[in-house]
């Protein structure tokens, strides 16, 4: 998914211990060894048969951070929330694309990848094991929690996840390429020469 997982060890206090993070919906803490799943906004590419998958950053800030947070959910709450989504696109035909390099696991319209700038979501499935990082001064070793997949990634298109962020749960401020209206996105008006909609003009 763009980014190397750390390696991890065993530990007492896998499953007894608070994470440090809240599921982003029921807003419960998140115990180390819980399943769990890791929603975050990537852009595809296909390479050789293989998809990758790269977080999206922002580069207008000097540490590389996120443009859109990585958010982590409880099972159940995910569960629910996936199925708000699909409802709100239920009536919405996918649209296909012949550039395409994957379909969404919600609606099945297709989804763009690199050199394309077109996001996109994965959502996977996982738990967070204690991690040892490298030593720190003093020889002590600096312990921290590490999310580990237990599954591939789901992969989610642009319209599918910008739904479930205007109209079940806000994540993000702006879930957009450009400041596109949801309309504009779920017609993917990126990828035509023109568009009519003044909203991110």
């Amino acid at each position: 998914m763009g980014e190397d997982y750390v390696s991890t060890v065993s530990s007492p206090l896998e499953l007894t211990h608070e994470v440090g993070i809240i599921c982003a919906h029921c807003e419960e803490d998140i115990h180390y060894g819980e399943e769990v799943v890791l929603l975050e906004v990537v852009q595809v590419q296909k390479l050789g048969g293989q998809m990758r998958y790269y977080s999206v950053k922002d580069l207008s800030d000097p540490q590389g951070d996120f443009l859109f947070e990585p958010y982590h959910f409880c099972v159940e709450c995910w569960r629910g929330l996936f199925e708000d989504m699909r409802e709100e696109v239920d009536n919405k035909p996918p649209l296909q694309d012949l550039l395409s390099a994957i379909e969404c696991c919600c609606c099945g319209s297709g989804i763009r990848g690199l050199p394309e700038v077109e996001y996109a979501s994965t959502f996977t499935i996982g738990e967070f094991r204690v991690s040892i990082y490298q030593p720190v001064i003093g020889g002590a070793w600096k312990v921290g929690p590490g999310f580990v997949a237990s599954s591939k990634p789901d992969v989610v298109c642009a319209f599918c996840i910008g739904a479930l962020n205007e109209w079940t749960i806000s994540m993000w401020d702006d879930f957009s390429h450009n400041g596109e209206c949801i309309d504009c996105v779920q017609s993917r008006c990126w990828r035509q020469e023109h568009c009519r909609c003044c909203c991110h003009e």
